[in-house]
Formats: structure tokens, sequence, C-alpha cells
């Protein structure tokens, strides 16, 4: 949504109009496009928080389960039966 109204101001000069995008106007449009994406990628979320971990629970907080040794959040003291995978669900 609010790209599309970008896209017509960018349109109408700023004017409210739809005039064709011409010339100057597209990189108008290209630019506050790239803006916005910006803005919402800036403050989007992690995903997951880094570990390590100081227990299972904490990682499973995070959505961590079944982490693989070799993986940057494993740790020998998650993996309780030696089998090479902390926090098994």
């Amino acid at each position: 949504m609010i790209l599309k109204s970008a896209l017509i101001f960018c349109r109408s000069g700023g004017q409210g109009n739809e005039a064709q995008i011409k010339g100057g106007k597209l990189i108008k449009v290209i630019i506050v496009a790239a803006a916005i994406v910006g803005a919402a990628v800036g403050t989007a979320p992690a995903a997951f928080a880094a570990g390590p971990y100081a227990n299972c629970t904490q990682a499973h907080k995070d959505g961590r389960y079944d982490i693989p040794q070799g993986d940057p959040d494993y740790w020998s003291a998650g993996d309780r039966d030696g089998d090479g995978i902390a926090c098994e669900s």
C-alpha cells in the first residue's frame, strides 16, 4: 500500500493526478521504493537469537531444537546422550 501511494505520488509529480512516469520521475519511484524496502529490512527482527545458549530451554525459546555438532550454537553440555545433537526435541 505504501509503495502504491509512493508510485502515484511520483507519477503525479506530487500533484495528485495520474500523469505518465517520464525521465526523472521513474528515478523518484525507484528511490522511494528502495527507501521503503531498506527501512522494512532494517527494522525486521532477527529470526533467531545468537547462541551460545545457557541451556536448552533458552534455545527452545528461540526455536532451536536438534542443534547438530558443527553448528555455532552447539555445545557439548546440551548434548545429553552424546550423539552429536544438542537440545533434542
